[in-house]
């Protein structure tokens, strides 16, 4: 009898962890598609580690220090605009995802979109290498890579 108990409560608890596995990669995997034909495309991105006051990247690089930078900026710049498009990224440090984020475009959008990675509540960044991958409308687009030394 005690066996028997015993198996069933392997399995329980083996039912619970395969469902919190699924429920965890279907939320951190890639977005939604909302439209697999997007008109959009990304021509071109730039990490930087500043912004001019019209919102252009300056210090382009894909290098950061942990201590010394206090802000990274991903720049997209697309090729067409049009409302309701959603822009979204993942990223990941040396494989494991870390965070994610999307916006919805509006038809007085700019073709230049950033992200911004700031240091605010964090000493430093973590050390590593870093990927973004880049989404229009839950389509992958674009990867970049960057590090922090």
């Amino acid at each position: 009898m005690l066996k028997k108990t015993k198996k069933i409560y392997i399995m329980v608890l083996a039912l619970i962890v395969i469902v919190i596995l699924i429920i965890y990669y279907s939320k951190v995997s890639y977005p939604n598609s909302k439209n697999t034909n997007s008109v959009y495309n990304i021509n071109n991105i730039v990490i930087s580690g500043s912004i001019t006051s019209n919102a252009k990247p300056l210090n382009i690089t894909q290098n950061f220090n942990h201590l010394l930078d206090r802000n990274i900026y991903m720049f997209l710049y697309l090729n067409k605009v049009s409302n309701n498009e959603q822009v979204s990224y993942i990223r990941y440090l040396n494989g494991y995802y870390i965070d994610s984020y999307s916006i919805n475009l509006s038809s007085s959008s700019s073709k230049i979109v950033y992200f911004n990675w700031d240091k605010t509540h964090q000493l430093d960044y973590p050390i590593g290498n870093y990927s973004i991958k880049v989404f229009i409308n839950g389509v992958f687009k674009k990867q970049i890579n960057y590090s922090v030394i």
